[in-house]
């Protein structure tokens, strides 16, 4: 599994995202992991292509039992971004700058391995090897909240 998810991050970024594939985004949070934080069953995860501008790739994991838990997390690659958004210089690490730079509350730091950090409410953010990765729960804000975004955002970060 390790070696499969290096050779199609390796081929993600000689192409620049081109080869991002549905499939990368769910070994970066395993369901299992998911339900282990929650502490509930949940779905096998929704997997999505976004469209341009921004593109990318997203899992959504949600609980089927009363009160509903999600968690999300979206891979954007500079080769995700539409023409014309590229042609006013956005990347990837752009996106990832500019959404720190207007958070939507208190921002603290979250310690990436190689990469740089934050979560921000119910949103942590993650940049690392050219990858932006997004991630938000629907889970309120209470510390153990906090703790699970923070646990699975960071089991992902340090899978890419």
């Amino acid at each position: 599994m390790v070696l499969s998810l290096f050779l199609s991050l390796l081929v993600t970024l000689l192409t620049g995202g081109a080869a991002l594939a549905k499939a990368d985004v769910t070994k970066l949070v395993l369901k299992s992991e998911v339900e282990s934080a929650f502490g509930a069953t949940v779905s096998e995860p929704d997997v999505v292509k976004n469209s341009p501008p921004l593109g990318g790739v997203q899992a959504t994991y949600a609980t089927s039992s009363l009160p509903i838990k999600t968690f999300a997390l979206t891979l954007r690659t500079d080769g995700d971004i539409a023409p014309s958004l590229k042609a006013t210089g956005m990347t990837a690490a752009s996106l990832y700058r500019q959404t720190k730079s207007q958070p939507t509350g208190k921002v603290e730091t979250l310690a990436i391995n190689g990469g740089e950090g934050f979560y921000c409410g119910s949103s942590a953010h993650v940049l690392k090897n050219n990858v932006y990765l997004s991630t938000s729960t629907f889970f309120g804000r209470s510390p153990k909240a906090i703790a699970v975004l923070k646990d699975l955002t960071t089991k992902a970060a340090n899978r890419l």
